[in-house]
């Protein structure tokens, strides 16, 4: 299992420290705890953690905007937290695109394969993001040596000298 360096935002200390300890526990680093959107936005940006954990009951909508921003922003994949899980929560959460969602009152079997899988998968996606940026590049590049070679209409062939 890797160790990952985690920023909880929890607005509720008690379940914020309980948190803390569970992600301890599973070997990794709580580098900070946040118990609002703009402060998990201010200590994302400070501290460059890996993982946000955040709970989705902040006040007033703050924490799908956090997400969003977090995400954006510092490509940090965010993973929610939360006792409320209704169709309309599921909707809003899934607009903001975390990479999981962990029930309260979390099992630390649950919460280790949510932290593990959301890293991977990061991981994976910033893989792909490296490669479509390499291949957009060499498809550039491609069409720059192509205007500059001549190419038989009817074969496709380079042409030499002699036609």
């Amino acid at each position: 299992m890797r160790q990952a360096k985690i920023l909880v935002l929890e607005d509720e200390a008690l379940v914020a420290l309980h948190l803390e300890q569970r992600l301890q526990m599973l070997g990794h680093s709580v580098v900070g705890t946040a118990f609002s959107g703009t402060d998990a936005l201010e200590q994302a940006a400070a501290r460059r953690p890996e993982l946000v954990l955040m709970d989705i009951r902040l006040g007033h909508g703050m924490w799908h905007r956090a997400a969003q921003q977090i995400k954006g922003t510092f490509d940090i994949p965010v993973v929610f937290v939360t006792a409320y899980c209704d169709d309309a929560v599921l909707e809003q959460a899934n607009e903001a695109a975390p990479y999981g969602f962990v029930l309260k009152p979390f099992e630390d079997g649950a919460l280790r394969i949510a932290v593990e899988i959301a890293l991977h998968k990061h991981e994976l996606d910033q893989r792909q993001s490296r490669i479509v940026k390499e291949l957009e590049a060499a498809i550039a590049q491609v069409k720059t040596i192509s205007g500059l070679l001549p190419i038989c209409s009817r074969c496709h062939k380079i042409r030499d000298d002699e036609g």
